[in-house]
């Protein structure tokens, strides 16, 4: 897919809310706050479009590719542990939220504004780790028409992680056991380890 021209660009950063900065031409990140960082992104579709989502990466939460575990602490390599998508709820590509390569700069601006409206209430609905595993187990009780939480392969390990570092041990437990399970990764290995420790000691403070 071709370069967006600096127009575009300048257009779509009128959706990022003020607290994130841009680390890609399409990407914004917020710095850590209590662990947790904020993320806006319009992902490339196919047909030269692009579609807004966004959501939140916890730094103690590792980040699963194929059975591989590593950290995603840093503006670079934060990814969405919880990703909030329009076309999962819609089933479709949403007008309101995304865009093709060609589109006049005013009407991305117009789009952008209305990505940041909508993406502003959900980011500002999470302010501690508490709030984002309620927000987790809300989500999870909602009807999807594409994806749901549970086709994201982030969702139990950080759910889980989550509800370690918020006191539900237990459960926690039990959804990390069940991740580890399904992608067939190691229970034991140092970096998921690690990463429980982390969590523990959330709890504590």
């Amino acid at each position: 897919m071709g370069a967006l021209s600096e127009e575009v660009l300048s257009a779509l950063q009128e959706a990022a809310p003020a607290d994130l900065q841009r680390v890609a031409d399409r990407r914004w990140i917020g710095e850590t706050a209590k662990g947790i960082r904020k993320i806006l992104e319009f992902e490339a579709l196919k047909g030269a479009q692009y579609s807004a989502r966004w959501g939140f990466s916890v730094d103690f939460v590792p980040r699963v590719q194929g059975k591989r575990l590593s950290w995603k602490r840093t503006p670079a390599t934060a990814t969405f542990d919880l990703c909030i998508d329009p076309i999962d709820v819609e089933g479709r590509v949403p007008d309101w939220c995304s865009f093709t390569s060609d589109a006049s700069a005013s009407g991305i601006k117009k789009i952008a504004r209305a990505v940041r409206e909508q993406a502003s209430l959900d980011l500002l609905r999470v302010d501690t780790l508490h709030d984002l595993r309620e927000l987790f187990q809300q989500r999870a009780t909602m009807k999807f028409r594409r994806f749901g939480p549970e086709n994201y392969v982030q969702t139990d390990l950080a759910w889980g992680m989550l509800q370690l570092a918020t006191g539900e041990v237990q459960g926690g437990d039990a959804r990390i056991a069940a991740f580890c399970e399904h992608f067939d990764v190691d229970p034991a290995a140092t970096i998921l380890m690690k990463a429980k420790q982390e969590a523990f000691q959330q709890h504590a403070r």
